[in-house]
């Protein structure tokens, strides 16, 4: 059976409410069959929606294992940042030097029949553009929360506003990785 029946198949059966983990096991087992599907079919290349995918480990150096290695990264001001507009642009900034560095996934959507096709856009040097990760939401909005639930940060996919997770989420997640972790503070 083709990738292209597989994912019609998933598709018919999420629309109805039947499980659909099978199918999404098979569509996910090789991601270059994805990535070779999305290039016949021209999905996930609309770049008018274009959301990063960043992690937390990558923005807040959850990574290091020895507290004094936090000081080879961040000034002892950035690291007791008290208010929310000032741990906000640290976000910011940080998302910033990640994505300048292109070591990022994007999170490509596809509206399709009504529901939303989602997979992870990685580049892969001079192989461009490779895709893992499909999944099937009721809608962009349900996918984005999902992401977002898993401990995704997302920049983008809100035109009015910089990341798709709320202000709060991202002032609690510097809080619980530099402030409480590196610091000790608990508020």
């Amino acid at each position: 059976m083709s990738i292209d029946a597989v994912i019609r198949r998933a598709v018919d059966g999420f629309k109805r409410g039947a499980p659909i983990e099978f199918d999404l096991k098979l569509i996910n087992r090789d991601s270059q069959v994805l990535t070779d599907w999305a290039y016949e079919t021209d999905s996930f290349f609309d770049d008018s929606d274009l959301m990063f995918l960043l992690t937390e480990e990558e923005i807040f150096y959850c990574d290091l294992h020895d507290e004094e290695e936090i000081y080879d990264y961040l000034d002892d001001e950035e690291l007791k940042l008290q208010d929310d507009q000032s741990i906000l642009e640290f976000v910011k900034r940080r998302a910033g030097e990640i994505i300048e560095r292109d070591d990022f996934g994007s999170l490509q959507l596809k509206a399709f029949e009504g529901i939303t096709l989602s997979s992870i856009c990685r580049i892969m040097g001079q192989g461009g553009p490779h895709f893992s990760d499909f999944e099937i939401f009721e809608s962009k909005a349900k996918c984005v929360e999902s992401y977002i639930n898993s401990g995704w940060v997302i920049w983008g996919g809100d035109p009015k506003k910089t990341f798709s997770n709320t202000e709060l989420q991202l002032v609690s997640m510097y809080k619980k990785n530099i402030s409480q972790r590196f610091l000790g503070i608990t508020t």
